[in-house]
């Protein structure tokens, strides 16, 4: 019965595009009143947040609110796959009724009929680094990046793209000027990991705890921390880690 429910929820957005109402103003509230059934259903449910945000941004675009189209783009493309990953593995059966290929279908078209935005140029980029495309990702996200060159959010996704293509030196060179209070969690993700393949154990150490700082629960934290210490021998302050993400996330598949 969840999965029914999930399954829809997430196409309340397509019947809003066929509601004609006598008067934009009813039709509009409709829209927000699907908007927050999805809110109340995401409180109980953190485990479709990703499909819910691509749900609520396209009814956004129905309502052409701007101001939220862009928060909920931001929150989605900043969402650390790892997570993502978590969360399919959990052994939620309803999660495994929702398909990315079908995310990705209502990705591809909001960028249909917005080509020429900057964010749904960065949604459907961050859409395809979820289905592991990251080649035609990283196209996606250079449109956007140079449409929104200030955004901090898709210069975040654009970091993590390039790092996730093997591309380094392109990481550092575009996040070198960066001010550490504008990293957002892929940037710093990204600049972590780049630490790891050039083996500067330092900086790699500072990027995990400050991911850890902006998410106590992100997986990529406790596990890249987890990793440079065994690396080092120290199992003590391993296990620790360990033990403190197993307690930050009882759920957790990748800590267990």
């Amino acid at each position: 019965a969840g999965s029914d429910r999930v399954l829809t929820i997430l196409s309340l957005f397509e019947v809003a595009k066929q509601i004609e109402e006598k008067t934009p103003d009813s039709k509009f509230e409709r829209i927000s009143r699907i908007d927050k059934m999805i809110q109340d259903y995401l409180i109980e449910h953190t485990e479709f947040k990703a499909e819910m945000l691509i749900a609520r941004i396209a009814i956004a675009r129905l309502a052409k609110n701007n101001s939220t189209i862009e928060s909920l783009s931001h929150e989605f493309i900043d969402m650390n796959p790892l997570t993502i990953q978590k969360e399919k593995s959990r052994g939620f059966s309803q999660y495994q009724r929702i398909s990315w290929s079908n995310v990705y279908s209502w990705c591809l078209s909001s960028y249909t009929t917005n080509q020429s935005d900057g964010l749904a140029n960065a949604v459907l980029a961050g859409c395809l680094v979820q289905i592991q495309k990251k080649s035609d990702a990283l196209g996606f996200v250079k449109v956007a990046f140079h449409r929104l060159p200030s955004d901090k959010f898709v210069k975040g996704l654009l970091a993590y793209t390039l790092q996730i293509s093997s591309m380094n030196e392109e990481v550092k060179s575009l996040l070198s000027h960066e001010e550490e209070k504008n990293l957002t969690r892929l940037s710093i993700i990204a600049l972590a990991q780049v630490c790891e393949k050039e083996k500067t154990s330092d900086c790699n150490v500072k990027y995990w705890n400050q991911l850890s700082l902006i998410d106590k629960a992100d997986p990529s934290a406790f596990l890249g921390l987890m990793n440079f210490y065994i690396e080092k021998n120290d199992f003590v302050s391993a296990k620790k880690i360990v033990e403190e993400g197993i307690s930050r996330q009882p759920s957790s598949a990748d800590l267990d």
